[in-house]
């Protein structure tokens, strides 16, 4: 007859992104040992807005490399580690639930009885915990200008403004890339330009920025003209 208590995490000031550890306390109210090669579902959700229960963040079965059976009336410390998702996915208000004897189908591999006949069903128990945000850097383009008409084959100079709206610095490097787009969805998007950016961008900084691109010959209709900055995600912008 296996228990659950005692769910929480073993971290404290735990931050989106981290490896965290859930941890559990095991006991085995039967009268005879349970034995070895039994798994444990360990299943973790996100709180929404209101306390509801919202996305989950993690649901596992946890195998344990037990030596010896675990005796009627003794107990034993469990736990688990796996990392938090980076953003708002990872921070907020989350809820534990841990059932022992149990894959992620919710199917045991034990046998379980007592004298109120709920052996079966008193497996599990739950905690709670919250995660606060990093701090993250976040890259907006602006202040773009562009001609109303050009000519295919054309070059011409763009220029525009590259901020850092986040709360950390932009270290390391990063491409940007700039793309001219039909305006009618068709042909897909043509890339004109990539370049390399170096950091640091310090929070609440920006930088002006320019560069020389020739539209491609015999082309024509009407189209756009972007720039997409941090095109391959270097940097952490959850």
């Amino acid at each position: 007859d296996l228990q659950v208590s005692q769910v929480g995490l073993l971290e404290t000031g735990a931050q989106d992104g981290d490896a965290v550890t859930v941890v559990w306390t095991e006991t085995n109210q039967g009268a005879v040992a349970a034995p070895t090669g039994y798994q444990d579902r360990v299943t973790i959700r996100q709180r929404n807005a209101d306390g509801s229960l919202g996305a989950v963040v993690l649901d596992t079965a946890v195998a344990f490399a037990d030596s010896q059976p675990l005796a009627a009336g003794a107990s034993r410390q469990r736990q688990f580690r796996f990392q938090l998702p980076t953003g708002s996915a990872g921070s907020g208000q989350f809820e534990i639930q841990v059932q022992a004897d149990s894959n992620t189908q919710g199917a045991g591999s034990l046998f379980e009885t007592n004298a109120v006949g709920d052996a079966e069903t008193n497996n599990r128990a739950s905690g709670n915990f919250s995660a606060s945000l990093h701090v993250y850097p976040d890259l907006q383009v602006g202040e773009l200008i562009v001609p109303a008409s050009l000519r295919a084959g054309d070059s011409l100079t763009l220029r525009w403004r590259l901020d850092n709206i986040g709360q950390a610095d932009a270290l390391g490097d990063w491409v940007d890339r700039i793309l001219l787009i039909p305006e009618d969805g068709q042909g897909g998007d043509l890339t004109l330009s990539t370049l390399r950016r170096q950091g640091p961008l310090a929070v609440g900084q920006g930088s002006d920025c320019e560069a020389t691109v020739r539209i491609p010959p015999r082309l024509a209709g009407r189209w756009r003209i972007a720039v997409q900055t941090d095109v391959n995600r270097s940097l952490n912008e959850p």
